[in-house]
């Protein structure tokens, strides 16, 4: 390994990732109708909940593609033509009208549309490069969810008995998607559903039936585990702490394993609208309502401990009409887990997994525990491959990078080449 040193410090300067500096979260609020909406930025630090104000006149919909900041105007865009707005307020057209920004990509700058046939096509923000991804003759039902870590994207047919179809979104830009796999059987669309980001298992509620039914589907094989709720209003996989939180009722939220083992519940002071997680911090930003009134109310949101649910900061009044409303958290990449590593000889292979959708990643090397030795950059790939490694004791951390900072460096592994 010391023999490639000076060719990677020379690459990590070029790619400018030596100094990557940590942020704070930063958290949107948005909501209203697609004639008057709104979204809000407001600080998650201290104080909590100082305007920042709108992003830009165009804010509709805040959406991470690619690690950066992305809004539509609409999440159904009729415009002539549709646009998304960048970070800065910058407006950008796709070359569509009428389709639907079905899912997006935070890890390379794309959004996944639906257009008005109902194919559904990969869209660059940045270069308007356009990938078929669906043709006409299996139109998509405009329900989608993508995997980030897996590189794979899950959308719902639009059929009288649906099958949700998984493809392979790894391709470089303009390779067509491979059908990967197919879940059928499971309630979508209406009801919440998501995949988890390395897309080996879905959860799905069912609202049709008294009691309500929270669903796990293991992707690879089809087995099943199902739960009994009140009701599943809302789905948020907080990949922090590796959990599935479930709102099933007005003031309460449930928390269960990946393997949907139930683990505890919160009672809220106020009627829940949102939720979301930062991957950085594993803050729990929650919007509500105290009341409520022909359709217009006080909404708040607050900060609290996403583990113990302890709030962390008071009650901060944003705008409560219109719906569906959003929290969105922009935030650095989680620290990277599950390190491990393959030797064969003087080839070493180490691989890890993506939490907080990072878009590329530094991976810190010592010769000594916690020692830096050599830092090698790597894209966004949850692997690096390395050939004619010297012999030697090595000691390796994995940190993530994207456009809002990086992550704390991961549990460290010992690498013995012979």
């Amino acid at each position: 390994m010391a023999s490639i040193v000076s060719r990677l410090v020379v690459l990590l300067g070029v790619l400018g990732l030596s100094g990557a500096a940590a942020a704070q979260d930063r958290l949107f609020v948005s909501g209203g109708v697609p004639t008057m909406p709104y979204t809000e930025e407001i600080t998650s630090g201290t104080p909590f909940g100082v305007s920042l104000g709108p992003r830009s006149p165009l804010v509709h919909q805040p959406l991470i593609a690619g690690g950066r900041y992305v809004t539509s105007a609409t999440t159904y865009c009729d415009l002539q033509p549709c646009l998304v707005v960048d970070g800065q307020g910058v407006a950008r057209a796709l070359p569509y009208a009428f389709v639907t920004i079905v899912a997006t990509d935070p890890v390379r700058p794309r959004v996944f549309v639906q257009t008005a046939t109902g194919s559904v096509d990969a869209v660059d923000v940045e270069t308007g490069f356009v990938t078929s991804m669906f043709t006409v003759a299996t139109p998509m039902s405009g329900s989608c969810r993508y995997a980030f870590s897996a590189a794979r994207l899950f959308c719902v047919e639009a059929a009288a008995t649906p099958t949700l179809r998984v493809f392979s979104t790894s391709g470089a830009p303009g390779e067509a998607p491979t059908v990967v796999g197919t879940v059928a059987g499971v309630a979508y669309g209406s009801p919440p559903w998501l995949v988890t980001p390395e897309g080996s298992r879905l959860f799905s509620g069912d609202n049709s039936t008294a009691p309500a039914r929270l669903t796990l589907t293991y992707v690879a094989t089809g087995a099943r585990v199902t739960v009994e709720l009140p009701a599943v209003w809302e789905l948020q996989w907080d990949d922090f702490h590796e959990r599935l939180l479930v709102v099933p009722a007005s003031h309460l939220g449930h928390a269960f394993t990946k393997d949907l083992a139930y683990l505890g519940s919160a009672a809220f002071p106020f009627t829940m609208t949102a939720i979301t997680v930062s991957p950085a911090t594993g803050h729990l930003y929650v919007r509500g309502l105290f009341a409520q009134s022909a359709g217009y109310g006080d909404a708040y949101t607050a900060a609290f401990d996403g583990r113990t649910y302890a709030q962390l900061t008071s009650f901060v009044h944003t705008q409560g009409f219109g719906g569906p409303p959003r929290l969105t958290v922009l935030s650095p990449p989680g620290v990277p887990r599950d390190v491990a590593a393959t030797v064969r000889g003087h080839d070493v292979t180490v691989g890890w997994t993506n939490v907080g959708a990072a878009s590329a990643f530094l991976l810190d090397v010592g010769l000594a525990p916690g020692q830096t030795t050599l830092t090698v950059p790597v894209s966004g790939q949850s692997q690096a491959a390395f050939a004619g490694v010297p012999s030697g004791t090595y000691y390796v951390r994995i940190r993530g990078t994207n456009a809002f900072g990086t992550s704390r460096p991961s549990a460290e592994i010992r690498i013995v080449v012979p």
